[in-house]
């Protein structure tokens, strides 16, 4: 379905599940960082052609993970302790605009890699994504080899400026952060509220224009007129 615009919804993060990992060094940025594996971790659900299509792609692919998940604590434990020590996470576009799997990414400190054309991201009034999130199109994500040597160019500086970034705006994705999404969330519905009501009113008054069997041929006149200004 092509993309026709954005909603005046506003997307929000899910909760997440973090466990204490070794290698990532997840409170803490350091050099200890270039020592963990580099590799993509992918925890797909099998559905979608972009992310059938990367499974193909990058099953044979050295240095990177890909596991088939299950909605049980165990798989979560599993993919969440994968985010931790990997560099780079893939977030394959899905059957949502948005999805918990990119929000775990960003509290393991995971660099996430969208390969999607059109998504919807919390807080992007405030939260500037190209800093802390490699955007891949689906057409070029899907080119055999395309993905990994793009990552594989990053040097290890480079992650660390994503994850000292990520570090940054990280509280705004843990719920029990004080200043964290809860306060983003109100933030965001208080603004979206005056539009919802602009956008309700203006289609209550064309609702009613049309009941009346009214429209903008009255302003029109088929005879010429002379049209003369006041000075």
């Amino acid at each position: 379905m092509p993309f026709t615009g954005w909603s005046i919804g506003s997307a929000m993060p899910y909760s997440w599940f973090l466990i204490s990992a070794g290698c990532a060094a997840t409170r803490h940025l350091s050099s200890r960082m270039s020592s963990c594996p580099t590799h993509i971790e992918s925890t797909p659900s099998r559905g979608g052609k972009v992310r059938d299509a990367l499974f193909q792609i990058l099953e044979n692919e050295d240095d990177v993970t890909i596991k088939h998940g299950t909605q049980s604590r165990e798989s979560r434990r599993e993919a969440t302790q994968g985010m931790h020590s990997s560099k780079f996470c893939l977030h394959p576009a899905g059957d949502t605009p948005s999805a918990c799997r990119l929000f775990d990414a960003l509290v393991s400190l995971c660099v996430p890699v969208i390969a999607s054309d059109y998504i919807e991201l919390p807080f992007e009034d405030i939260i500037d994504y190209n800093k802390i999130s490699i955007f891949v199109g689906t057409s070029k994500a899907v080119q055999p080899g395309y993905l990994t040597s793009t990552l594989r160019r990053i040097s290890s500086e480079r992650i660390l400026e994503y994850q000292r970034e990520i570090k940054k705006v990280r509280h705004y994705f843990e719920y029990e952060d004080p200043n964290g999404p809860v306060n983003e969330i109100w933030r965001q519905v208080s603004l979206k509220a005056p539009l919802i009501k602009l956008l309700t009113n203006r289609d209550k008054r064309l609702l009613e224009r049309g009941t009346n069997g009214t429209d903008c041929s009255c302003i029109c006149s088929t005879t010429p007129t002379d049209i003369t200004a006041a000075s």
